[in-house]
């Protein structure tokens, strides 16, 4: 009975016309790029979907050559049957070439639309969206600022530069970063970026409108981001260590070592927390306040990861269909550091701080995906590349002794703009 439900609902799931290998048995590969507890978390939500519908589930974890991988498999004419991505601009990329099968809309309609929009390709959808991450972010210990003298975090912008220059200059260095994770740079960027003009100029940017890139708003962004990385002490061990050090190390310089009072990242944070807290690491627990607002609103940056059906298999349609569904992630979501893009899935699923991150984006209007995971051409992350190298050098630039930071933001963006407009280096 209910693999006959799963098949009749799984025609909701169109196919559009590309050349592909459908399974041979009951199979179905999924390629994932997690690992550790996200994988394991994966791994137990599918076991659910085997159980209910008879298939077998095999994942394959492939890191950061997710492009090689599927490009290998393509001109093997032997894709996986779904791939779970970060990348909607890559889901963008097989759609335009025909190597991804469109979805009916009734699937994602409990998504925001502004996510749907990403991996919408001439008015068809060709992903569903199955994790979210929020982006717009600061941990915070909470005896730090009160040793600071501040009673409550800072909401805006200038009260934040305000607080970093004042405790800098008595010695306190309150603030923790990963720069070497390029990735924490543009999420840096797009947070300020977002928070510029109500997200309008993030839109153009994310629209592929190449003259947005030398915009009064982007060099906006640069200069408020100077405003913050230039000031001197500000770093618990400098700016030179800030850019060999990674995301994770940053966590630990706040909340294992209490070197700095605070770090910027997403959700997945928490994890990191957790974690130490398990090892009788943790100095003290983390409080969170959203980025600060710049101009209106505080912004609201979005990750995640998206699925994309490569093959015409029967076992893809139902799982992607079951994927859909909003009890299907409620086991996930009920662990700490998952947030579900399907604002079906009940708040009261979520735990702790998770239930009130989870709040915050259901009821946001226009959540903003993140920017860099969107850009293509020479702009697109990649190891050492792209919009992560601009930054990583600005970062560099802006906080090397002497420097001038209106040069190390024209630079920045001449690059950016000469990037998005396909110019060689």
């Amino acid at each position: 009975m209910r693999r006959r439900h799963l098949l009749k609902a799984a025609v909701a799931v169109m196919a559009a016309p590309a050349a592909a290998c459908a399974s041979n048995d009951d199979t179905i590969e999924v390629f994932v790029l997690w690992s550790g507890g996200e994988l394991d978390a994966f791994r137990h939500t599918v076991d659910d979907f085997t159980r209910e519908s008879g298939r077998r589930v095999r994942i394959v974890t492939v890191g950061e050559q997710v492009r090689e991988l599927l490009r290998a498999r393509f001109n093997a004419n032997n894709p996986p049957d779904i791939a779970i991505v970060p990348m909607p601009g890559l889901v963008r990329e097989y759609a335009r070439d025909g190597k991804v099968r469109w979805l009916d809309r009734s699937l994602t309609t409990a998504m925001h639309d502004s996510l749907n929009e990403t991996v919408t390709v001439e008015g068809r959808q060709y992903g569903l969206w199955v994790k979210a991450a929020h982006k717009s972010l600061f941990w915070y210990r909470y005896k730090a600022l009160r040793a600071a003298g501040e009673n409550a975090p800072p909401r805006t912008w200038p009260h934040l530069v305000e607080m970093l220059a004042a405790q800098a200059k008595v010695g306190r260095p309150m603030l923790s970063i990963g720069a070497a994770d390029g990735w924490v740079l543009t999420d840096w960027f797009e947070n300020v970026l977002a928070g510029m003009d109500g997200g309008a100029t993030y839109r153009r940017l994310a629209r592929d409108e190449p003259e947005a890139w030398g915009s009064d708003v982007v060099s906006g962004a640069l200069e408020r981001l100077a405003e913050v990385w230039a000031i001197p002490g500000v770093f618990p061990y400098g700016p030179q260590r800030a850019l060999l050090t990674q995301y994770e190390e940053s966590v630990f310089e706040v909340f294992a070592e209490c070197r700095s009072a605070m770090v910027f990242e997403g959700d997945f944070v928490g994890a990191i927390l957790t974690r130490l807290d398990s090892v009788g690491r943790l100095c003290e627990n983390a409080d969170l306040f959203p980025f600060p607002a710049i101009t209106g609103e505080p912004p609201l940056v979005v990750g995640g990861d998206v699925a994309a059906r490569l093959s015409d298999s029967a076992g893809s349609d139902e799982l992607m269909e079951w994927l859909s569904r909003p009890e299907s992630m409620s086991g996930w979501a009920a662990q700490a550091g998952f947030l579900s893009p399907n604002r079906n899935v009940p708040i009261s699923t979520y735990l702790g701080r998770d239930r009130i991150l989870a709040q915050q984006f259901y009821e946001a209007t226009t959540p903003l995906f993140d920017l860099s995971d969107q850009l293509g051409g020479r702009l697109s992350a990649g190891q050492g590349r792209g919009l992560p190298r601009i930054l990583t050098e600005f970062f560099r630039d802006v906080t090397e002794p002497g420097a001038h930071p209106a040069t190390a933001i024209g630079t920045a963006q001449s690059r950016m703009l000469d990037a998005a407009r396909g110019v060689a280096e």
